[in-house]
């Protein structure tokens, strides 16, 4: 198994987002997520089979947690044909950012209906993926180490190298 370790949700900054009214601005507020302990699966790109998963009779090689920061996920990817074309698009930095896929329980509109901040989302039955592009562009995915299979162990450090500071990036 390889591991991989991803920021699905950066929390507290605001991004760009569409819909079929038109433009606006979207945030995840920070601790807005509940439900971390599953059921929950990680798919690429969300979609396809679930290459890890997490809760009650799963396999259990999937681990969400949320700090300051946002959202993270670790999981551990076998050797299979959608986990290594999984693995090679993230080695090849085709994949480099992550999302999160839940039900939005609570959130809050600007009085011009032009910022929508998520303020409690539910995990629960969601997902996390790493994709080609995502719609909050201060996530990330990794393989810790040199993509080799490791022991389980704390991707944090490599991440927090690859994690793009909001204050950074000019949209």
């Amino acid at each position: 198994m390889i591991e991989i370790v991803g920021l699905a949700a950066r929390t507290g900054v605001w991004y760009p987002m569409w819909d079929h009214y038109g433009p606006y601005e979207e945030r995840v507020a920070p601790g807005a997520f509940e439900d971390l302990d599953g059921p929950m699966v990680l798919r690429f790109d969300h979609t396809g089979l679930p290459l890890a998963s997490m809760g009650p009779g799963r396999a259990n090689t999937l681990t969400v947690w949320q700090d300051e920061e946002g959202l993270w996920y670790r999981a551990y990817i076998d050797d299979s044909p959608a986990g290594n074309n999984l693995l090679r698009a993230v080695q090849r930095r085709d994949a480099i950012e992550s999302s999160f896929y839940g039900r939005m329980v609570e959130w809050e509109w600007d009085k011009d209906m032009a910022k929508l901040t998520l303020t409690r989302v539910s995990m629960a039955r969601g997902d996390v993926a790493p994709v080609t592009y995502g719609a909050n562009p201060y996530t990330s995915v990794e393989i810790p180490g040199n993509g080799t299979p490791t022991a389980r162990t704390s991707g944090r450090r490599m991440l927090a190298r690859m994690v793009v500071s909001p204050k950074e990036v000019t949209l």
